[in-house]
């Protein structure tokens, strides 16, 4: 998986906080893999869980070009707990 948008520069570097860049490989993994995956591609050990999105959890992984769809087809996210 391409993790540039979180490097220095990147289209989601900012905000520059652990939680937030393992919010977005968290959600990417999970939105590339849970058409095969289903619920357990958001299986990180514990450390993430599927929740409700907010905003700031709707971000585009890279790698994938993604549809409306992808981001609304289970109304759940894979954040960091």
């Amino acid at each position: 998986m391409d993790c540039s948008p979180i490097s220095p520069g990147g289209a989601h570097y900012i905000p520059n906080t652990l939680n937030d860049h393992a919010n977005w490989a968290f959600n990417a993994y999970y939105l590339l893999h849970r058409a095969a995956q289903g619920a357990s591609a958001c299986n990180f050990g514990g450390v993430a869980s599927l929740v409700a999105p907010t905003n700031s959890t709707l971000l585009e992984p890279v790698g994938k070009a993604l549809t409306f769809s992808d981001f609304f087809s289970n109304d759940l996210v894979c954040e960091r707990v």
